[in-house]
This record gives C-alpha cells, structure tokens and sequence, in this order.
C-alpha cells in the first residue's frame, strides 16, 4: 500500500504543479493586463485637459453657421426696433414700407427689393431723416452686411459677378493694339465694318457682336498683319513703267510734253502694311521741245486721307535722268498717285514735298 502511496502521492504532486504554474501563468497575465490598464488610465489622466478641447474644438467645428432668420433676429431686427420701427412698424407705412407684417422669415427674405431700397437709403444718409438719430457706423456695416449675405444670398466666399459679354475690340483698338504689339499699321476704319455705339460709346461689350462678316475681316487683318510684322517674301519689289501710269486724252508717263498740261494717275492698294522706299526715276528726253522748262508735280493720297504732294519742281529741257527716293510707312489701303506736267507758273498746293533733295 505504501508503495501505492507512494505512486500516489507522486502522481498527485506531478497533477498539482502543472496546476501551480498555471495559475501563476495567469497570475502573471493579470498582473500584465494592470499594468496596462494603469498606464493606459494615467494616459487619458495625464492628456485628459488638451484631449477635452480637441473634442470640444471638434464638436465646435461641426456647428452650422446660424439661419439669415436667426442673426436677422438676433443682430438685425434690434437694430431696426430702434432707429425704423418709429414709422416703418406698428401699423406706421411711411413711404409704403412696414417692418413688422412678415408672415415667416421666408416671407422677410423675400422681400428683396425692400431691402435693397433700405440698403441704399441708410448708405446714402437718407435714411434715418435728418434730425432723427442714426445708426453708428458699425451697425450700419451690420446691417448691409447682412442684407448682402441673408437676404440676398450673396456667399462671400465664392460670389458670382454675373453674366460676363465677352469683349471684342472695336476697330480704333484693334488698329493701336496691331500697330503697338507687331508695329503694323493697319487701317481698320476702312476694312471693318463701323462699331455699334450706343450711350455715345462704341466700345459698349453687348453691341459689339461678332457677325460672320466681321470674323472674316479679323482672320484676313490677322494674315495681313502677320506678313507685314514677319514677311515671308524679303525685299519685293514692284516696278510701274510709264506706260501703266494713265491719264487724260490717253496720255500715259511714258511720254509727258513740256508744252501744255498733262496729268496721269497710278492707283495701287498695298496689302501689306510696314516700311516701303518709293523711288521715283524721270528721264527729259528734250526732243523738239516748244518751251525749254516743264514744270513737274507728282503728289500722293493714301486712303481718305489729303493729297501730299512728293515732289515739285521745274526741268528743263536738257537731256538727263534723275532719281528721287522716298522712304514711306504705308498703312492697308489705296494709294492713288498723280503726276502732271506743265508749263511752269502754278504751284500745287499740298503739305509740302519730303525726300531727298533734287538734282
């Protein structure tokens, strides 16, 4: 039996450790687990405050703004109650205007012409009338801040200007932006259409449509205007022989007597806009001439502009070539060009002859 016992008592002590360390095992965890909880507990103990007002900011935050309703009770209406009500309240009408007859705050709101009206009169010291006491500075911000943001909705934050016309320049803007921005002088008034004006301005952005004729008059200046800035063709030329320069009793330039009067015209459009040298090249043949002097004027008129005159002088009748060089800054539009030979005696009129000095 003691043997048994003995066995026993050895088996009891094998079941009983295992036992032992298992509930120090979990002794153990508990005693981990308080740990954790402690610290975790000093934790929030020790940040409790700032963690409190994060919260609070946070709830702060999540607050809606107040109802254009509720701040026209809270901010507005005591402002009116004191300085409007007087005889816009309380069965008081002046001017067709009460304070006190909304049904609802959306019935207020919508009452926006109203407002308006007091907005402007309160700004211009209309209201109030004189004599009677006014509202301070500050209230009077107050009270247009609010009609611009309760009662007309208006988000400072993101406004909205409105519908916006999108603007064209007219022909005089077109013509200094083209002649500033490339250097190119181009004469609108003659190649666009007029502008519509309306208030005395021809400038106003909503009559200044853009009709398909016009969009094809600014896609042509754009091309002209561009190869007159940066010509692909460097150093054209155009050469006019007398004989194309025509006039009256079917003269031509090719042949001009010193005896009577002779005028011959050349008409040329220039299409590309800059800087031209014009040269300008008389031979006297001095041929069985009846007088030893011809007086010979030639003048240029650009556009509507008034005749300039380029060139006047006497020759006489001695064989000889000449040569008269001209530099000229010509614009997109018509260039007529006359010369008449004569007997001397009248002078042309004109604004006076440029170039190099005669030979």
């Amino acid at each position: 039996m003691s043997h048994l016992l003995r066995h026993s008592s050895r088996d009891c002590r094998a079941f009983v450790r295992p036992a032992l360390l298992w509930i120090g095992a979990v002794s153990l965890l508990v005693v981990i687990l308080s740990v954790a909880i402690v610290r975790s507990r000093s934790h929030l103990t020790s940040a409790g405050p700032a963690g409190a007002a994060r919260m609070t900011a946070a709830a702060a935050a999540v607050v809606p703004p107040p109802t254009p309703g509720a701040r026209y009770h809270k901010e507005i209406k005591p402002v009116l109650e004191k300085f409007c009500f007087d005889c816009h309240a309380d069965g008081a009408n002046k001017g067709n205007m009460s304070l006190d007859e909304f049904k609802d705050d959306d019935d207020m709101l919508a009452h926006k012409g109203q407002w308006l009206a007091i907005m402007k009169n309160v700004r211009a010291g209309v209201m109030p009338p004189p004599g009677k006491p006014r509202p301070t500075e500050a209230q009077q911000k107050q009270l247009a801040a609010w009609i611009k943001q309760g009662a007309f909705g208006i988000d400072p934050k993101n406004p909205d200007p409105g519908r916006v016309t999108i603007h064209r320049l007219n022909r005089l803007e077109y013509r200094n932006t083209m002649s500033q921005l490339l250097g190119v002088d181009y004469n609108t008034e003659d190649e666009f259409p007029p502008d519509a004006a309306g208030l005395g301005l021809d400038n106003i952005a909503d009559l200044l449509s853009i009709s398909p004729l016009i969009l094809e008059k600014y896609l042509k200046a754009a091309e002209i205007a561009l190869d007159g800035a940066m010509p692909s063709d460097k150093g054209r030329e155009l050469v006019v022989p007398g004989s194309q320069i025509r006039g009256n009793n079917n003269s031509t330039g090719d042949r001009l007597p010193f005896s009577g009067s002779t005028e011959v015209v050349f008409a040329y459009r220039n299409k590309f806009p800059g800087s031209f040298h014009l040269k300008i090249e008389i031979e006297v043949a001095g041929e069985n001439t009846a007088t030893n002097t011809s007086h010979f004027v030639a003048s240029e008129k650009c556009g509507p502009g008034s005749k300039e005159i380029l060139l006047e002088r006497d020759f006489s009748d001695k064989p000889d070539k000449y040569e008269f060089d001209f530099d000229r800054n010509w614009s997109i539009e018509p260039h007529v060009f006359t010369i008449r030979a004569g007997v001397p005696g009248a002078r042309s009129g004109g604004r006076g002859s440029t170039g190099s000095p005669w030979t």
